[in-house]
Protein backbone atom coordinates (compact mmCIF):
# COMPACT_ATOMS: atom_id res chain seq x y z
CA UNK A 1 0.00 0.00 0.00
CA UNK A 2 1.91 3.58 -1.10
CA UNK A 3 0.60 6.52 0.70
CA UNK A 4 1.50 9.49 -1.35
CA UNK A 5 2.17 12.41 1.11
CA UNK A 6 4.71 14.43 1.90
CA UNK A 7 6.24 13.91 5.07
CA UNK A 8 8.34 16.70 6.30
CA UNK A 9 10.69 16.13 9.67
CA UNK A 10 12.51 19.20 10.40
CA UNK A 11 14.27 18.27 13.63
CA UNK A 12 16.20 15.89 14.62
CA UNK A 13 13.84 14.69 17.20
CA UNK A 14 11.16 14.33 14.60
CA UNK A 15 13.11 12.36 11.96
CA UNK A 16 14.48 10.06 14.79
CA UNK A 17 10.66 9.28 15.26
CA UNK A 18 9.63 9.08 11.99
CA UNK A 19 12.50 6.28 11.70
CA UNK A 20 11.00 4.50 14.40
CA UNK A 21 7.48 4.39 13.02
CA UNK A 22 8.93 3.19 9.82
CA UNK A 23 10.73 0.35 11.58
CA UNK A 24 7.75 0.03 13.26
CA UNK A 25 5.61 -0.29 10.34
CA UNK A 26 8.03 -1.90 8.27
CA UNK A 27 7.54 0.55 5.90
CA UNK A 28 9.56 1.78 3.37
CA UNK A 29 10.51 5.63 1.66
CA UNK A 30 10.73 6.92 -1.69
CA UNK A 31 12.34 9.84 -3.07
CA UNK A 32 13.84 10.59 -0.44
CA UNK A 33 15.60 14.05 0.95
CA UNK A 34 18.21 13.80 4.48
CA UNK A 35 19.37 16.84 5.26
CA UNK A 36 22.23 17.73 8.10
CA UNK A 37 21.85 21.15 8.67
CA UNK A 38 24.58 23.41 10.87
CA UNK A 39 26.06 26.81 10.68
CA UNK A 40 27.91 27.50 8.82
CA UNK A 41 27.73 23.82 6.95
CA UNK A 42 25.23 21.47 5.60
CA UNK A 43 24.81 18.55 3.72
CA UNK A 44 22.01 16.54 2.07
CA UNK A 45 20.95 13.11 0.00
CA UNK A 46 18.53 13.29 -2.61
CA UNK A 47 17.15 9.73 -4.09
CA UNK A 48 14.59 9.66 -7.14
CA UNK A 49 11.00 8.14 -6.23
CA UNK A 50 12.13 4.77 -7.88
CA UNK A 51 15.00 4.18 -4.98
CA UNK A 52 13.05 2.50 -1.60
CA UNK A 53 14.38 2.46 1.25
CA UNK A 54 13.63 0.12 4.45
CA UNK A 55 14.20 1.86 7.58
CA UNK A 56 17.56 0.35 8.33
CA UNK A 57 18.87 1.74 5.12
CA UNK A 58 17.85 5.22 5.78
CA UNK A 59 19.31 4.94 9.51
CA UNK A 60 22.64 4.04 7.79
CA UNK A 61 22.14 7.25 5.88
CA UNK A 62 21.70 9.64 8.26
CA UNK A 63 25.12 7.80 10.81
CA UNK A 64 26.57 8.45 7.91
CA UNK A 65 25.59 11.87 6.99
CA UNK A 66 26.43 12.85 11.03
CA UNK A 67 29.62 11.07 10.61
CA UNK A 68 30.67 13.95 8.05
CA UNK A 69 28.84 16.60 9.76
CA UNK A 70 28.30 16.09 13.22
CA UNK A 71 26.45 19.41 14.20
CA UNK A 72 23.09 20.55 13.14
CA UNK A 73 19.54 19.53 12.67
CA UNK A 74 18.82 16.09 10.61
CA UNK A 75 15.41 16.63 8.32
CA UNK A 76 14.10 14.26 6.54
CA UNK A 77 11.66 14.62 3.62
CA UNK A 78 9.58 11.61 2.28
CA UNK A 79 7.32 12.05 -0.59
CA UNK A 80 6.51 8.66 -0.74
CA UNK A 81 5.71 5.78 2.13
CA UNK A 82 4.83 2.42 1.11
CA UNK A 83 3.88 -0.56 3.86
CA UNK A 84 3.28 -4.00 3.57
CA UNK A 85 -0.33 -4.14 4.12
CA UNK A 86 -2.96 -1.51 4.36
CA UNK A 87 -3.76 -2.56 8.07
CA UNK A 88 0.08 -1.09 8.64
CA UNK A 89 -0.79 2.00 7.03
CA UNK A 90 -4.00 2.12 8.97
CA UNK A 91 -2.29 1.66 12.43
CA UNK A 92 0.36 4.31 11.15
CA UNK A 93 -2.48 6.96 10.41
CA UNK A 94 -4.19 6.45 13.92
CA UNK A 95 -1.03 6.44 15.78
CA UNK A 96 -0.28 10.22 14.14
CA UNK A 97 -3.66 11.34 14.34
CA UNK A 98 -4.04 12.24 10.79
CA UNK A 99 -6.56 11.17 8.22
CA UNK A 100 -5.87 9.75 4.52
CA UNK A 101 -7.44 11.19 1.62
CA UNK A 102 -8.25 8.88 -1.40
CA UNK A 103 -5.94 10.29 -3.63
CA UNK A 104 -3.44 9.69 -1.76
CA UNK A 105 -3.29 6.22 -1.34
CA UNK A 106 -2.69 2.90 -4.44
CA UNK A 107 -1.99 -0.24 -4.45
Amino acid sequence: MTWKRGHTLSTTKESYEFLDRLKKYQAVVSGLRVSIVGQPHWLELTCDNGLRLEAANLEAVIEHLRGLLSEGQVTVEAPIVTFPTGQHLLDWVEEVRTTIHPHEVSQ
